[in-house]
C-alpha cells in the first residue's frame, strides 16, 4: 500500500462504539476500524460515555465522549465532532444527528464524509419535532458534508435527486455480512424451542418495521410454528405489542451475543423481515449469511438488498399466504432460497470488499 494512504488518520464518530453491542453503526464502526487499522490507516473511534473504558480494541484506539448517544444525541454528536475535527484527515460521520453543527466546527484541515441513515425522516417512532430536525440536519449534511455514504443505491437516489447531489458528492458502500462466527445453541434449549420449529423477528420494536402486520399474517396463516421475536418492547408501541403475546409467540427480549443471535437464525424456518424506511438492513443480512429463507416487507430496499430473489409481502394476508407456501416447501426448493441469499452475501456484502470501497474512497481525498 501508499505510504501516503497508509499514514492518514481517520476518525469515525456517531456510533455507540465499540466492542459493537447494539446495531447496524456499531457493527459497522468496529468491522471497518479493525479491517482499517490492519491496512496501517490510525483509526479512532469516539465511544459513548458509559462504554467500558479501553485505550485500544484490536489496534484502534478508543476515545470518550462526555455524553451518551442514548441520553443527549445531540450533546453527544457534537462533542465527538470538537474532539474530531481538525485534529484527522478524514472524519467518518455515522448518522446526520450532528450535521447543523458542521458549519461552525469544520476546520480547514481534513474531510467530513456523512455515513447517512437510510430514510430516517420518515420513522415511525419519531415525533413531529425531531422529524423536522432530522430534515435540517439532512438539508446541513447535504450541503457541508465533503462526502454522503448511502448505504444503498436507492437510498443513493433519494439523496441525489432531493439535494441535486452530483456523482462525486455521494456514494453507495453497502453494509456488510458477518463472516466465522460459531453457534451456541444452548439459547434453544434454554427458551425451549427446537430447530426448524419457528420463524424469527429480529429488529427494534418499532412502527416503520410493521411488527403488527407481521403478527397478523402470522396469526391469519394457522401455522403450527411458533413465532419468535428478538428486541425490546418500550414505550407505548411496545405495549400495543405485548397483547400478541402468547405461547406460540414469544417476545424473548434483545439478544446481544452473537453466537446465541447466529444460533437462532441458524435453527428457525425462516426469517420475517418488515423493515421498510432504511437501506442495506443489518438484521436482513445476517439471516442470509445464516442461510434463512426470507420473507421481506416490498420494499425497494429489501428488494436491492436481496437481489429480487427472496419472497415479499406487502399486507398481513399475502404474508400469511407466502408462510403457507413455505409451511409446504420442500428441500429442493429451500436450498435454492438459501444458496441465493449466501451467493449474494459472498459478491456484494462482505466486509473486506466494502472496506477497500472505503480505501478507494478516502484515496481519492488524498490525491485531490
Amino acid at each position: 500500500m501508499d505510504k501516503a494512504i497508509s499514514t492518514m488518520k481517520i476518525a469515525i464518530i456517531g456510533a455507540r462504539g465499540i466492542p459493537a453491542s447494539y446495531g447496524g453503526f456499531e457493527t459497522f464502526a468496529e468491522e471497518i476500524s479493525i479491517r482499517l487499522a490492519n491496512e496501517t490507516f490510525d483509526v479512532t473511534v469516539i465511544c459513548q460515555d458509559g462504554n467500558p473504558k479501553l485505550d485500544f480494541y484490536n489496534k484502534v484506539q478508543l476515545r470518550y465522549s462526555r455524553f451518551s448517544k442514548e441520553k443527549n444525541p445531540v450533546k453527544f454528536y457534537y462533542d465527538s465532532l470538537k474532539m474530531a475535527l481538525g485534529n484527522y484527515d478524514i472524519t467518518v460521520v455515522c448518522g446526520v444527528g450532528g450535521a447543523l453543527f458542521y458549519p461552525f466546527l469544520k476546520k480547514s484541515k481534513g474531510r467530513i464524509i456523512t455515513h447517512v441513515d437510510g430514510r430516517e425522516e420518515l420513522r415511525g417512532k419519531y415525533s413531529g419535532q425531531k422529524k423536522l430536525y432530522v430534515r435540517m440536519a439532512q438539508t446541513f449534511a447535504a450541503k457541508y458534508s465533503d462526502h454522503i455514504v448511502a448505504d444503498s443505491n436507492a437510498v443513493k437516489r433519494h439523496w441525489q435527486t432531493k439535494y441535486a447531489l452530483s456523482e462525486n458528492k455521494i456514494s453507495a458502500i453497502a453494509f456488510g455480512a458477518p463472516n466465522n462466527i460459531s453457534s451456541d445453541d444452548t439459547i434453544l434449549s434454554n427458551i425451549g424451542l427446537n430447530r426448524k420449529t419457528y420463524y424469527l423477528v429480529v429488529c427494534r420494536m418499532v412502527p416503520e418495521n410493521n411488527l403488527e402486520m407481521i403478527l397478523r399474517g402470522f396469526i391469519s396463516s394457522e401455522s403450527k410454528s411458533k413465532l419468535v421475536l428478538v428486541g425490546t418492547l418500550a414505550g407505548e408501541y411496545g405495549e400495543q405489542l405485548k397483547k400478541y403475546s402468547s405461547e406460540q409467540i414469544m417476545f424473548i427480549g434483545s439478544v446481544y451475543d452473537k453466537r446465541k443471535l447466529f444460533s437462532l437464525r441458524t435453527n428457525c424456518k425462516a426469517y420475517l423481515h418488515g423493515h421498510s424506511v432504511g437501506g442495506t438492513n443489518p438484521s436482513l443480512l445476517e439471516s442470509m449469511a445464516a442461510g434463512n429463507v426470507c420473507i421481506c416487507h416490498d420494499n425497494e430496499y429489501n428488494r436491492e438488498t436481496t437481489d429480487g430473489e427472496m419472497i415479499y409481502f406487502h399486507n398481513a394476508e399475502v404474508l400469511s399466504e407466502k408462510i403457507k407456501e413455505v409451511e409446504n416447501m420442500d428441500d429442493a426448493a429451500t436450498k435454492q432460497f438459501v444458496s441465493k441469499g449466501m451467493m449474494r452475501i459472498s459478491s456484494s456484502y462482505n466486509w473486506e470488499k466494502i472496506t477497500q470501497q472505503y480505501v478507494k474512497l478516502f484515496y481519492s481525498f488524498k490525491i485531490r
